[in-house]
């Protein structure tokens, strides 16, 4: 909550009298801005490089718990599977597949 105390909050009648204005405020202060609508919580406005890193940290944030979680259960798991327990008779001869490869 405390975070929030922090942000810039606007009314959606500022963001669209001078929606310009709100973009910079929420450039030069690198946060979003809160946009209200009926004293409600209702959007943030943030400037693209902010959105970008958002993006970013949890595209690497979801890189980690997945390969974090993949080495937890490699470390668990002591039995391990044949090719052929894992694919069964799902066994697809590929000598007649055509590309870069061949």
């Amino acid at each position: 909550m405390a975070m929030i105390l922090k942000t810039p909050i606007k009314s959606i009648s500022e963001l669209k009298q001078s929606p310009m204005k709100v973009f910079a405020e929420a450039k030069e202060k690198q946060t979003g801005v809160y946009i209200l609508n009926n004293n409600q919580k209702k959007a943030v406005v943030l400037d693209v490089d902010s959105y970008e890193n958002l993006v970013m940290e949890r595209e690497a944030l979801t890189d980690k718990v997945f390969y974090l979680e993949t080495e937890l259960r490699l470390q668990n798991n002591t039995k391990s599977y044949s090719d052929e327990e894992v694919r069964g008779n799902y066994q697809r001869d590929l000598s007649d597949l055509e590309d870069e490869w061949s």
